[in-house]
């Protein structure tokens, strides 16, 4: 995965001292594993797709677009396109428990460190990795061969790439992406010949999303395989579930 930024990032004139602390809170809690969804929200403002948030008196978030745009571009560069919440890898890990995992187009390979302290066996990879970070170079199909995983994991393949339906075919995967709005939009993602497209188990507490993004997580299984994933997940250890599964 090609590193998506080579210019700076540019900040309004209104970012304040107080904005860019924040930034780097949210930063500093992804790469350590301990976001929790909570402080996300707290941090970035309400979910944007909750109808709850909205109404005649107050039609807007509390934080602008803008604002939300340059918190989740510094977000990006420092840590991963995915949001990283403590209870999203709890969710992994129960999802994943005594599989060999493969990520690819890992960017930096967050993801490694933090889920082998959970006690997956997880390798990252990427063919261009970023800088700094501790993935591996290699091809995403070229890793498939040489690690021979139980599981693949991807988030946010490059879009209008046909890379992550050729993962489809080969072995079950994991992938985060915009489940239910333009990522995977083809009509090989919904009307697969060669892979099922399946839900989040229950109990799965997937990612909270950017204002703007719908994130989701995406379960998919060759049809000559069986499932490695279980159909339901003991209760979050973080107290919140979310069971959003994919819009099928």
């Amino acid at each position: 995965m090609r590193f998506p930024y080579r210019d700076p990032p540019h900040t309004p004139s209104d970012w304040t001292e107080e904005d860019e602390q924040e930034c780097l809170e949210l930063i500093r809690l992804a790469q350590g594993g301990e976001l929790t969804r909570e402080r996300f929200r707290e941090l970035v403002g309400p979910d944007p797709f909750d109808p709850r948030n909205f109404n005649v008196d107050s039609p807007c978030p509390p934080r602008s677009f803008v604002h939300s745009y340059v918190m989740r571009d510094k977000y990006i560069r420092a840590v991963s396109f995915g949001v990283y919440t403590s209870g999203y890898l709890d969710s992994l890990k129960r999802l994943l428990q005594g599989q060999r995992v493969l990520e690819v187009c890992s960017g930096r390979g967050v993801l490694q460190g933090l889920m082998q302290e959970r006690g997956i066996n997880w390798t990252s990879t990427d063919i261009d990795p970023w800088e700094p970070g501790t993935a591996i170079k290699m091809d995403a199909l070229r890793a498939v061969e040489v690690y021979a995983p139980d599981v693949i994991y991807a988030s946010w393949v490059d879009l209008g790439s046909d890379l992550d339906q050729e993962l489809a075919h080969l072995k079950p995967c994991v992938f985060l992406a915009e489940s239910c709005t333009g990522t995977y939009e083809s009509d090989a993602w919904w009307n697969p010949k060669d892979f099922r497209v399946i839900k989040t188990p229950d109990g799965f507490e997937d990612v909270p999303c950017w204002m703007g993004i719908r994130d989701g997580t995406v379960l998919t299984v060759p049809l000559d395989q069986e499932s490695p994933f279980p159909n339901r997940l003991r209760s979050s250890e973080s107290g919140v579930v979310e069971t959003k599964g994919v819009c099928l």
